[in-house]
């Protein structure tokens, strides 16, 4: 069974042993909805890699987002998984009013931060940004 349409999800999931093949259980959900208003995303010290972030996340690009809230602090997320984000943001940039986005004490750098702050740049409808970069080094 599966919900077409949701107005509001979120999922937190800080803390917790995640991992990368129960991201993929999330994403199968997600596949038959069609609609989602607001998706919220907390994965703060979890044991997911690019893979588990990417099973949930490139499914969202096709969906009508209105406010996106990524909370990656603490995990293993590379360079290469905010370009792809990038790459989403952009396919989104015609409905997205508000997006956030925590990666904290990460090894996220200059290689991932630039592209993404690029195609936020690109956003004609974003309202609300927030951007957490702390224990950063740039």
């Amino acid at each position: 069974n599966s919900i077409s349409s949701l107005a509001d999800f979120s999922l937190n999931l800080c803390s917790t042993r995640l991992n990368d093949e129960e991201c993929y259980l999330i994403s199968q959900f997600l596949l038959n909805t069609r609609t989602i208003s607001t998706f919220k995303l907390y994965l703060y010290e979890t044991n997911i890699t690019d893979v588990g972030i990417w099973h949930v996340l490139s499914r969202l690009s096709s969906l009508p987002l209105k406010e996106l809230l990524l909370n990656f602090n603490k995990t293993r997320i590379t360079d290469q998984c905010i370009r792809s984000i990038s790459d989403m943001l952009g396919k989104m940039a015609s409905n997205l009013n508000s997006f956030s986005l925590y990666i904290n004490n990460t090894s996220i750098s200059d290689d991932g931060i630039i592209p993404a702050l690029r195609a936020i740049s690109c956003i004609p409808s974003l309202s609300e940004l927030v951007l957490y970069f702390w224990a950063y080094f740039w």
